[in-house]
């Protein structure tokens, strides 16, 4: 029964090698699947990327074509003021990018 399970050679050693090969084959070929995984992911995020920038580059100067410039002449009084750099801090941190105020409308 013993000799069933474990093959016995002439050579000592001989079965430890006869396995190592495959093993470290088989080892390789996981590597080699990971690396293709990640390479294929690492692609697909430098398209997204493309994409957004693209998005962000065609849509910032209809913005700034269609509104007048900001002044602080626009801003009537301090409740409005507040309620300015409130909204723009709120959504400074929203997006982490830099923000830019342009229009101010007062709603009753």
């Amino acid at each position: 029964m013993y000799q069933a399970i474990v093959e016995i050679s002439d050579k000592p050693g001989q079965a430890f090698l006869d396995g190592l090969i495959p093993a470290l084959i088989c080892i390789i070929i996981v590597f080699v699947i990971l690396i293709f995984i990640y390479l294929i992911f690492a692609l697909l995020n430098k398209i997204k990327a493309l994409d957004v920038k693209k998005e962000e580059v065609t849509s910032t100067p209809s913005l700034q074509e269609k509104h007048k410039k900001i002044t602080l002449e626009d801003i009537q009084d301090e409740d409005m003021m507040v309620a300015v750099l409130i909204a723009s801090i709120d959504y400074q941190q929203e997006i982490n990018k830099d923000v830019r105020l342009i229009q101010v409308k007062r709603i009753n």
